[in-house]
């Protein structure tokens, strides 16, 4: 009777400790939080709710209200991260740079020499500390010139700008014809660029950046981000007339345009060039269908007869506005396993689950560690069996 009640006390055990485990589990998988902070501006966590209180806490202070963070200018964010463990965060992606000259982030207020942090995301956190934004009062000014469209200007009290080409006045943003920036010597435009591409209301289509007024081929500068001003500089907005091309699923539905259900989509295109040469990703917009249809060609007209078929869409020359119908075949059937390997198993067995998002401790961690801890629990039980 003694050795039943031991066997039963030390089962209930188990039970407990493998609860405790599982919710451990559960709690370290949980993704990261975002809330705002009482006083200082917003904080960012990238551990574990409970965990908080071992977090390193490093601040980045702009110096003023530069954070423009869901529609509201801020001076700080504040990241929680685990003591040695990387950030994996660059809060500069928040600062409104326009008109001032952005140099980077410093561990020390004065910014003193070696002090400056080279690959925020990648920064290792080993206790509370505070990052300090270091503007520049020197450099040079580069201005985007929308070229008779328009930009959209943050503007302290608009709220958060979505693109939304019909956002003006106070709703989202203000239309401006131009923005400026101050760009320090020797650095790049990464930190001094527009909210997004220049719009228009006509027809017209963005053709990209340029430094000569007229917008030849040989001054389209082809990456921005990568640009080291020598000198005041202008970039001037290119235009060109556009077709608008209308892709109908056909029965089908496109999944990457809003709720997933859209059967038709519209894209401005080039007026006069082919496809391919468009500053358009149409290939994000190819449909499916979940009758088990396999999607074959674009068409010019809905009953997709062989004569009305686009060979090669990439090739094709848009002069007017047109409609392309999704052409269809049934897809064939996949043969059925007849039975599985055990080889396959292993595999199976053994492949890493995904990190889950947002969260200090990736599942291939968390889960081996749970299978450890359980086995120890069990061994120690075998062992009190056999000692009673």
């Amino acid at each position: 009777m003694k050795r039943m009640n031991t066997e039963h006390a030390a089962a209930r055990l188990l039970a407990a400790v493998l609860g405790a485990v599982l919710l451990a589990a559960c709690l370290m998988l949980r993704p990261a939080a975002v809330s705002a902070a009482e006083d200082s501006g917003v904080e960012i966590s990238s551990v574990p709710d409970g965990e908080e209180g071992s977090a390193c806490r490093v601040v980045f202070d702009a110096g003023s209200p530069s954070f423009d963070y869901d529609g509201e200018y801020v001076q700080y964010i504040t990241i929680l991260a685990a003591p040695g463990g990387s950030l994996d965060f660059d809060p500069t992606v928040f600062l409104d740079t326009e008109g001032r000259g952005f140099e980077g982030w410093y561990t020390t207020k004065d910014y003193q020499e070696g002090t400056l942090v080279t690959n925020v995301s990648g920064f290792t956190a080993q206790g509370n500390m505070t990052m300090y934004a270091k503007w520049s009062e020197d450099g040079y000014r580069v201005t985007y010139d929308a070229c008779g469209g328009y930009l959209m200007k943050i503007s302290n009290s608009a709220g958060t700008l979505d693109g939304d080409s019909s956002a003006t006045g106070e709703e989202k943003g203000v239309r401006v014809p131009s923005v400026e920036y101050l760009v320090p010597e020797g650095a790049t435009l990464e930190y001094s660029m527009p909210n997004g591409e220049p719009k228009k209301d006509s027809d017209e289509v963005f053709t990209g950046w340029y430094t000569d007024p007229e917008c030849t081929a040989e001054s389209r500068v082809e990456d921005l981000t990568a640009f080291v001003p020598e000198e005041d500089t202008t970039f001037y907005a290119g235009w060109a007339e556009s077709c608008t091309l209308t892709f109908d699923a056909n029965g089908g539905y496109f999944a990457r345009v809003d709720d997933g259900s859209a059967t038709t989509v519209s894209l401005k295109f080039l007026k006069g060039i082919q496809v391919d040469e468009s500053p358009i990703a149409y290939a994000n917009y190819y449909p499916i269908s979940d009758e088990g249809m396999n999607f074959t060609y674009w068409y010019t007209d809905p009953g997709c007869a062989e004569a009305d078929r686009i060979e090669d869409f990439g090739a094709f020359v848009p002069e007017e506005d047109t409609t392309f119908y999704a052409g269809w075949e049934k897809a064939e059937a996949e043969p059925e396993e007849t039975g599985t390997t055990a080889e396959a198993v292993t595999e199976g067995a053994t492949e890493a689950a995904p990190a889950a998002s947002g969260s200090g401790i990736s599942a291939g961690v968390a889960v081996p560690v749970l299978a450890a801890v359980c086995a120890a629990i069990a061994g120690a039980v075998a062992v009190m069996r056999r000692k009673k």
